[in-house]
């Protein structure tokens, strides 16, 4: 049986143009891009903390890799879906090359705000297997559609606005 690895990938828009280093870095279950610069890496660290915390107290049994990316301020771009975190699977699956670098998962699009992404996360782990299953259905059909990997909008925005659950509100 695979294991299905859950990602959260944490990502910030740089507002320089400055290069920077990254490292992948990991805290318990949680891994996450690391960069030189020590205010985003600091807000990293404590949203990773975050989130394996979460993970270790809601779901101890998961014994999934979460990658948690920040790489938005839109909310209409916040989104769910099952990929490969090393770029799309869907038209590359075949080539063997791309199969070093292959590692699926649960990839969570979100801000730094710790109520979406704990949102996020919750229903990701929640419904890892439908989604991976969406994947595995678009592979089957050959397709490189990747934007039919992601939930509509407005089922994003229904997780957003959907009350919060007990799990949540009681973490935060």
């Amino acid at each position: 049986m695979k294991t299905l690895n859950l990602i959260i990938v944490l990502l910030l828009h740089m507002a320089t143009a400055r290069s920077q280093t990254t490292s992948i870095t990991e805290i318990g279950n949680v891994a996450f891009i690391n960069p030189s610069d020590t205010i985003v890496k600091n807000q990293r660290i404590e949203l990773a903390r975050m989130s394996n915390e979460f993970i270790q107290r809601y779901y101890p049994s998961n014994k999934h890799i979460i990658y948690v990316m920040l790489n938005t301020t839109d909310a209409k771009d916040f989104n769910v879906y099952y990929e490969n975190i090393y770029g799309s699977s869907l038209d590359n699956d075949n080539n063997e090359r791309s199969l070093k670098y292959y590692k699926p998962g649960i990839r969570v699009d979100a801000n730094y705000n710790k109520e979406v992404i704990l949102r996020l996360l919750d229903y990701g782990l929640k419904n890892s297997k439908s989604l991976c299953r969406k994947r595995q259905q678009l592979l089957k059909n050959k397709s490189t559609d990747k934007d039919a990997l992601l939930l509509s909008e407005n089922e994003v925005r229904e997780i957003l606005l959907h009350p919060l659950n007990n799990r949540i509100k009681s973490f935060l």
